[in-house]
């Protein structure tokens, strides 16, 4: 409890000081944001690995959505590089000394999360190039 609220408070604070006046470009603010918070998942401690894992995807999933949003391109890969780190992580680590039926669910879920994030990333550029009028 103390690390999600150690990690919304910080967010806050980042997103509340990085402004031109700080000698930060406010355009870096997203980036800075997410990885702080892919930061705080990392060292704060839970029961399960694969809450961490989950919580980073979800940022993953975030910074993707947000990036297409707001067309920022370096959130957008920051995105994406995030989901297929956690997929690994998943895949390597997290249970790494689970049954074989539970590693080959395990894997064709990852690569399942993997293929959804990278359809749903090729549809929205597209959608993106094509308002632009690139």
């Amino acid at each position: 409890l103390i690390g999600f609220i150690m990690a919304f408070l910080g967010t806050g604070i980042l997103f509340t000081t990085i402004s031109e006046r700080f000698g930060i470009k406010e355009k870096y603010r997203p980036v800075i944001c997410a990885g702080f918070m892919t930061y705080m998942a990392l060292v704060v401690p839970f029961t399960y690995d694969v809450t961490a894992s989950i919580i980073l995807m979800l940022i993953g999933v975030v910074s993707i959505g947000t990036g297409f949003y707001i067309k920022d391109k370096v959130l957008r890969i920051y995105g994406l590089v995030a989901s297929l780190t956690v997929c690994f992580k998943i895949t390597l680590f997290d249970f790494a000394d689970g049954e074989s039926l539970q590693r080959m669910i395990l894997f064709f879920v990852a690569g399942a999360i993997s293929l959804i994030i990278s359809g749903i990333y090729v549809l929205l550029e597209k959608t993106v190039k094509n308002n632009s009028g690139e």
